[in-house]
């Protein structure tokens, strides 16, 4: 078993690298207040919920995460894949299983007044979403293609990651990890099982486009250098889990 610090660590470290890199080439119209992408069907992983989820209480937001309940029944995303399997259906040529959208697509539970209180620690989905031009009402967000390639190679290794952990909508995983059995699992790197949810997968390889393979790889080396604590990040991930790096 590998303690949560550990994977925080690594999982802090794809953080950094991802914001950075976009701070550094890109220049988004996203502005505090913007919340038109902020709704209640961020999915992620049981080690992102676990960061947030201590956010939240270090922070004395108890008040966010009694909105949780009622989100909960208002028909949220509820995946059957997770990133990584989606990725192995695809490099096997085979034919995904088609995934069931939400009833309705409300707003994120733990908004306030089109603001994040804990942008800090959001997840990586939430991290990923942006616009280089202001979205129209009812319209979508305009990111570089090749930015979403990176974007889904970072969801790939963060759930290669979460050894043991789960995939699934972020209000159900921050209610699960409520739980203190549950919570005291995950906390000392426990596999847990979740009825209706999915475990995290290995990396089966990465879908990288012809044409994006010159962007993802300058991210990539930046990555896997970084220094952890001594090591790189590819050496640190080695220690986590076999990893095909």
């Amino acid at each position: 078993m590998v303690a949560i610090e550990k994977k925080l660590e690594l999982l802090d470290v794809i953080y950094r690298v991802f914001d950075d890199f976009v701070a550094h080439r890109y220049r988004m119209a996203c502005t505090r207040g913007c919340a038109v992408c902020c709704t209640h069907d961020v999915t992620g992983t049981t080690l992102e919920a676990h960061r947030l989820l201590d956010s939240l209480r270090k922070s004395g937001r108890q008040d966010l995460l009694d909105r949780l309940p009622e989100t909960a029944q208002a028909g949220l995303f509820r995946p059957r894949l997770t990133t990584n399997t989606l990725a192995m259906a695809c490099l096997s040529r085979r034919e995904p299983p088609d995934e069931s959208p939400g009833r309705d697509q409300g707003p994120c539970p733990l908004l306030e007044e089109d603001a994040c209180p804990v942008y800090r620690d959001r997840p990586f989905a939430c991290r990923s979403m942006f616009s280089q031009r202001v979205c129209p009402p009812g319209g979508e967000g305009e990111i570089p293609p090749e930015l979403v390639t990176i974007s889904t190679i970072c969801s790939q290794i963060i759930e290669h990651l979460d050894n043991g952990g789960i995939f699934g909508n972020m209000t159900d995983l921050l209610m699960a990890l409520q739980d203190a059995n549950t919570g005291f699992r995950v906390a000392n790197g426990e596999k847990i099982q979740l009825k209706g949810h999915s475990p995290n997968k290995p990396v089966p390889g990465l879908l990288v486009p012809q044409e994006h393979q010159a962007a993802v790889q300058g991210f990539l080396n930046v990555l896997f250098s970084r220094d952890c604590g001594g090591r790189t990040f590819r050496e640190a991930m080695s220690e986590v889990r076999d990893s095909p790096f």
